[in-house]
């Protein structure tokens, strides 16, 4: 049976307890290796696909109903996408062709297949991070070659970002949040005290909010810094860090569990959206500093994971059988149902400069990378 990106980015799945001080001496040794490659193991092995036409939703590459892609991200026409037992998908030409990269040595060393399991990408056209379990954090070129750096945690992270100047942050469970300077050479943890940005004054909760796992991030040219998660909260640092707001807190009744945000996309002009739990949609106009709710015409209980938008004002939301669009900066949706878009889940989404507008690229289930097309 599948497991969808949510259950298995829970913090309690793997990579926690004693099976993760088993592999803390492989890790350990893993850290003076590069990450040189290897001959792939895969019944795929590497290689490219044939290009396909641009106007129509299309699978553009797949491999067995075990494997699966969590992560993908665009900058100009290279694209990569990265998953579970160190898959990596690269493409030089917008996503028309995908080919598949050998596992990076130190990932191939581990014994378990989570263990090697990337769960998020970022890259800004001179350098790519990607991060995963066990607080992996392997950087590299635009395409690699790829060496790990010393993250300083063991827990399990989520997602990564990097502006145009080399400003990164990676966020993952239970609070985990680090920050890079150097293109993800170095990294520090930063994370502030959580008790009094999750816990307003008069809050009728009885659970005191301590830990929060981070599941989207997003760094701007100008230094600031976007994180959401558990507990229904985006968080804003105007200074790299140094400081946070909350930017935008879910309404909760008492009694009631705020939902999780997945997933945050800002675009150049400073609109952008953030989705999640029970039909979440949000928008901001200013580049995160305010966001609104959004109506889509989900029944209340589709979880979104991923976002992703064009100067155009097309929208694409993907998420566990479910996936919608808009062609108004979300004031409209349509439910999309191509493919295997109602059976099954996508978990991120990104798009290529040279796409036609509307034209979109996911990944998820069994590492499939499809194009959605307006």
């Amino acid at each position: 049976m599948d497991v969808s990106p949510a259950a298995r980015s829970s913090p309690f799945q793997t990579g926690s307890g004693n099976m993760k001080k088993r592999f803390a001496a492989s890790a350990l040794a893993c850290l003076a290796l590069a990450c040189g490659p290897v001959h792939a193991t895969s019944s795929d092995a590497p290689g490219t696909a044939a290009p396909v036409a641009r106007d129509a939703d299309t699978v553009l590459a797949q491999a067995t109903p075990h494997d699966r892609l969590l992560a993908i991200a665009f900058h100009g026409d290279f694209g990569i996408s990265v998953g579970e037992a160190g898959r990596i998908m690269t493409t030089q030409d917008g996503g028309k062709t995908w080919t598949k990269s050998p596992v990076p040595r130190c990932l191939q060393m581990k014994y378990l297949p989570y263990a090697r399991e990337m769960v998020g990408v970022a890259t800004n056209g001179k350098r790519t991070i990607m991060v995963g379990e066990m607080g992996h954090i392997l950087v590299g070129g635009e395409n690699g070659p790829w060496h790990k750096a010393v993250s300083g945690t063991t827990q399990r992270l989520l997602n990564v970002s990097i502006n145009d100047n080399g400003l990164a942050f990676a966020v993952g469970a239970f609070g985990t949040l680090l920050k890079s300077t150097d293109g993800g050479e170095s990294w520090t943890s930063v994370a502030p005290d959580w008790v009094p940005l999750y816990n307003p004054a008069g809050s009728d909760s009885f659970i005191q909010i301590t830990n929060p796992t981070l599941y989207a991030v997003k760094v701007s040219d100008d230094g600031s810094v976007l994180i959401g998660g558990e507990n229904g909260q985006i968080l804003r640092s105007p200074d790299q860090g140094a400081t946070w707001d909350v930017a935008w807190r879910y309404p909760v009744a008492s009694g009631e569990v705020a939902p999780t945000v997945f997933g945050m996309q800002i675009g150049p002009g400073g609109t952008g959206y953030a989705v999640g739990q029970a039909d979440l949609m949000l928008k901001t106009t200013d580049g995160g500093s305010t966001w609104t709710p959004l109506k889509s015409s989900a029944d209340g209980q589709s979880e979104f994971f991923a976002v992703d938008s064009d100067a155009q004002g097309n929208v694409l939301v993907v998420g566990m059988r479910a996936a919608f669009r808009s062609t108004d900066g979300g004031a409209t949706w349509k439910r999309m149902d191509g493919l295997d878009l109602a059976m099954a889940w996508y978990s991120d989404v990104s798009h290529a400069s040279s796409d036609p507008p509307g034209t979109f690229i996911a990944v998820g289930n069994r590492a499939r990378i499809i194009q959605l097309a307006e």
